[in-house]
């Protein structure tokens, strides 16, 4: 990085990252930190990368720890098939004010029969979709994820848009607390 703040192109993924002042922990240094702090901890460690075709892949690492307002919620953890009926993400025995994140996923599901092409074509076609307050927030395919904070997680809903005739979708929702 020169002096103008903008990145050199000829720098080496290490310099890019000590440039920026990206973090990479490993699990042992993510442990450590989160152990250190009074309170509950939340953690992400995320790594996101994209190759341009033909080129070397770009990393995108997220990683953080902070510590939680809330120490009495647990988190809750749904797994379900879903039909077109909207379902609601439950909080379950947690306080709704006490949780502020949630993560969903579109899993793959793992089949017992053999299947056709045409099958596993529809099940890569198939969509969720992830309602905020009615409004369409996000159309998930499998492994397809969401992970956001929120205000009010008894306002999300998830149903099918697109569906599997031979097995309904399977999704997992996570409610973390604040």
């Amino acid at each position: 990085m020169d002096n103008s703040g903008e990145v050199d192109s000829s720098m080496s993924k290490e310099e890019l990252i000590q440039a920026l002042g990206v973090v990479k922990m490993n699990q042992d240094e993510i442990a450590e930190i989160a152990q250190k702090s009074s309170a509950d901890a939340m953690t992400v460690n995320m790594q996101v990368y994209h190759q341009p075709y033909g080129q070397d892949p770009q990393e995108f690492p997220i990683v953080y720890s902070k510590p939680l307002k809330t120490s009495s919620a647990e988190p809750v953890r749904r797994r379900m098939k879903i039909t077109s009926t909207v379902v609601d993400v439950d909080p379950g025995w947690s306080k709704p004010e006490d949780l502020g994140y949630i993560m969903i996923r579109h899993l793959i599901p793992k089949f017992a029969m053999n299947v056709t092409e045409e099958q596993r074509k529809q099940v890569e076609e198939s969509m969720i979709a992830v309602f905020f307050k009615g409004e369409l927030l996000s159309e998930l395919h499998p492994s397809d994820f969401l992970f956001i904070p929120v205000k009010d997680v008894t306002q999300f809903k998830i149903k099918v848009m697109k569906g599997v005739p031979f097995t309904p979708p399977l999704v997992e929702y996570v409610l973390l607390p604040k």
